[in-house]
């Protein structure tokens, strides 16, 4: 039986999930704020840290939500930074949890694991706004302890996401050789995680083809940073490789082929050699024009 503190937590609970049937934008937002306040004034039904947790974990969700459909940037940024908020704070009671009898292990961290990719994506979110390094910085260990947490109980899938995140913020922040290797363990962490569910096994390897490939683009970008074009050329040339040998990514294939006989055409420019130049500059302009179209 229910008791009175818990029903206005379901009831709000419920009309935000409700809120996603709203066609229109307005509509929506006015039932995710009465959601909210049903929410935020529930608080006394929460118990534990765990219940604590949610508790603020939901309220984070609804606020990213009202951000999403927010048409004024600065009241967009402002909402985001309050789920943010909310979400840190849940983090901290996730974490919490550590201190719990030993016995509780089995299922104390599959309930926080997905959270920490889920804060570092609403920090991505305030990057792309504000475009402050900042808030890529912040996310760098939410994520670290997102993979301690997803290793501690062998979701091997959520360190792999969290990884390629990693990848990602590193490659915005100017570090391609960082990326690199975050890449290439989220690589890692796909295959293996192919190898434990054979029947999604086709997904997570295509997943792993994916995440080598951006791990050697970010090598071709660092060669090409130190003006070695030759070995960036190869780099683009292997992740072209990589990502037409999968299923959901090999139309990019072309367009790191072009990348690959751009570093080619440009090696050949510094060595002065001006006519090799001419001809792979324009089959580099030939492969891109016809990536476009593909």
């Amino acid at each position: 039986e229910l008791s009175d503190t818990r029903i206005p937590w379901i009831y709000g609970v419920a009309l935000s999930m409700r809120s996603r049937l709203e066609s229109e934008a307005a509509d929506r937002k006015t039932v995710l704020q009465n959601a909210f306040t049903l929410m935020r004034d529930s608080r006394g039904s929460r118990r534990g840290y765990i219940g604590h947790a949610e508790y603020l974990d939901g309220l984070a969700d609804v606020k990213a939500e009202l951000a999403a459909l927010e048409k004024d940037s600065e009241k967009e940024v402002e909402l985001l930074e309050e789920a943010i908020a909310y979400k840190g704070r849940a983090l901290e009671s996730y974490a919490l949890m550590d201190v719990m009898p030993t016995g509780l292990d089995e299922w104390r961290y599959p309930i926080s694991a997905s959270h920490y990719s889920e804060h570092a994506r609403l920090l991505l979110r305030l990057y792309s706004l504000r475009k402050e390094p900042i808030h890529l910085e912040r996310a760098i260990p939410v994520l670290e302890k997102g993979i301690e947490v997803a290793q501690k109980t062998g979701l091997v899938s959520r360190a792999a996401e969290c990884y390629w995140q990693l990848g990602t913020i590193h490659d915005a922040l100017g570090d391609p050789a960082t990326a690199s290797a975050s890449f290439q363990q989220a690589s890692q962490a796909y295959l293996e995680t192919s190898q434990r569910i054979p029947q999604i096994k086709d997904l997570y390897s295509d997943y792993a083809g994916y995440m080598s490939a951006w791990s050697t683009i970010e090598q071709a970008k660092r060669s090409h940073n130190q003006k070695r074009y030759e070995e960036a050329g190869q780099s683009f040339d292997k992740a072209a490789q990589l990502l037409k040998s999968t299923v959901r990514w090999n139309r990019l294939s072309l367009n790191y082929s072009a990348w690959a006989q751009l570093e080619k055409a440009e090696g050949l420019s510094r060595k002065e050699d001006s006519e090799e130049a001419k001809d792979a500059f324009k089959q580099a302009s030939d492969l891109f024009a016809e990536a476009k179209i593909d």
